[in-house]
């Protein structure tokens, strides 16, 4: 695997442009957004708690200008949460208390997974949760609302065009059996700006995107897809289709990360997680780092990453653009693994 040396800030022009305006820092889910320092802490130094705040269950938090943090909370019913609708908001904080400045109204998710924010390069905060897309202000009054197509299924979160469009997907959570199908969405009214797309697979990943590409982890293979706009269509690149799967004792892959040169992705995602991660793997085989080159699909690689059996994840891997490195987490058995990319 040849290492791919350098950030770039390609595929965050659809944002607010500052750091951590959505989950994962950016589209590409890098985790480290151009133009923010780490906390450079020295050998010497160590973190203190500076305010705690009960706030269960919160998904997620984003940024938008100095002072402006945002929350996306949910309710945990009582019985099996997935079963259920639960009703999701978005809060406002004050980033040195922690306390709500304002909130959302409480909406109704259908069945319930959870879902993302983030701020559009317009400065509104959308978010999408359960089978429910909405727009809100700065302030979290409601501009949209729009209930999204496959209303049987959540969808997991969503990524923004250069262009401005929401991408989105619903996922069959946590069974993968049903095929995810594809919404793109107008910034201004949610409307689908073309018809829905039905991948050839289930999805439970959430997406990733770089410009115009999306990248799609299904329960086999992996997709690239893009917005034809003359055509007025979804299309999928049929050049790029890198297979991980299926094999015995291996469940689907999750979030994918995109660096310059490849997507890096891990399987394993189905478990029983509860309160913890630890020993919730349904399937026997070690957890693995996979990637594949963006310009030829035929090269796809993988590693164990802790090589227990059981491993399982529900995140994404971490990649150091500068010192060509991928870090994976085994959750299941609580193992952490940094790989060099060469």
């Amino acid at each position: 695997m040849t290492s791919s040396v350098g950030g770039s800030a390609s595929g965050n022009a659809g944002y607010w442009p500052q750091s951590w305006s959505c989950e994962d820092g950016g589209p590409r889910r890098l985790c480290n957004p151009v133009g923010q320092a780490g906390p450079d802490i020295q050998p010497d130094e160590e973190l203190e708690l500076a305010v705690f705040r009960d706030a269960f269950a919160s998904d997620m938090l984003i940024r938008r200008d100095p002072g402006e943090l945002y929350a996306l909370r949910h309710d945990i019913p009582v019985g099996d949460p997935l079963a259920k609708s639960v009703d999701g908001w978005v809060e406002k904080l004050d980033p040195e208390t922690l306390e709500v400045i304002v909130s959302s109204p409480r909406f109704p998710s259908g069945k319930y997974w959870p879902g993302g924010i983030a701020v559009h390069a317009n400065g509104d905060i959308y978010m999408v949760f359960g089978c429910w897309a909405h727009r809100l202000n700065p302030d979290l009054e409601v501009l949209v609302s729009r209930q999204l197509p496959v209303v049987e299924r959540p969808y997991n979160s969503f990524v923004i065009l250069d262009t401005g469009e929401l991408v989105t997907k619903d996922c069959d959570a946590p069974d993968g059996l049903a095929r995810s199908t594809i919404s793109i969405l107008d910034p201004e009214t949610l409307e689908s700006v073309a018809p829905e797309l039905e991948l050839p697979e289930p999805s439970i990943a959430r997406l990733a995107a770089d410009g115009e590409n999306v990248v799609v982890v299904g329960t086999e293979t992996v997709f690239r897809i893009s917005l034809d706009r003359e055509a007025g269509k979804i299309v999928v690149d049929d050049t790029w289709r890198p297979r991980f799967g299926p094999a015995p004792g291996q469940s689907y892959g999750w979030d994918p990360v995109i660096s310059d040169e490849h997507v890096f992705w891990m399987d394993q995602g189905r478990n029983s997680v509860d309160w913890t991660m630890r020993d919730s793997g349904e399937e026997p085989n070690p957890v693995r780092l996979w990637w594949a080159r963006q310009d030829d699909a035929g090269v796809v690689g993988s590693i164990e990453i802790s090589g227990l059996p059981y491993g399982t994840e529900s995140n994404p891997p971490a990649w150091d653009p500068v010192k060509g490195v991928v870090i994976g987490y085994d959750a299941g058995n609580a193992v952490l693994t940094a790989l060099e990319a060469g």
